[in-house]
């Protein structure tokens, strides 16, 4: 029963971060790199940056969880500290999936074809290295 409640909760998990980034964050992300690019190499920059801190944040919330619930002797600490980090990063993971829909939703917020271009085909594969990573992380500390 339990596994089956885990693997519901990654399937609702991926619809959050679906639903999240397409509402929220898609415009607040997009709008952020777009309006403050100063060209290419900044767009660049800004949309790998924002995926990288995020990712950091992510990891560094999932572990001190852990080692807080292994400190305290009880598991569910360090599990409920890795779905919420799941929680709040998946969204940003997901904001620049699919590259394609990313880079016009860049240029519809005013940044350049170059700008978009660069942006999403940088933050992309940083955003689907992202989800490996919280699916395993998930994996590893939820399921039983």
């Amino acid at each position: 029963m339990f596994e089956t409640l885990g693997w519901l909760g990654l399937v609702a998990l991926f619809f959050w971060g679906v639903t999240v980034s397409s509402v929220v964050v898609d415009d607040v992300l997009h709008g952020w790199i777009a309006r403050r690019a100063g060209g290419v190499p900044g767009a660049l920059a800004r949309a790998a940056g924002a995926q990288l801190l995020c990712a950091a944040a992510f990891l560094g919330l999932c572990k001190t969880g852990v080692e807080l619930g292994h400190e305290m002797d009880l598991a569910w600490v360090g599990s409920c500290a890795i779905v919420l980090a799941a929680v709040l990063y998946t969204p940003v993971a997901m904001s620049m999936l699919p590259v394609r829909q990313a880079r016009e939703d860049l240029e519809d917020a005013g940044a350049t074809a170059g700008q978009a271009l660069a942006a999403s085909w940088t933050a992309g594969p940083l955003g689907l290295l992202g989800l490996l990573v919280v699916v395993g992380a998930y994996m590893a500390g939820v399921m039983p």
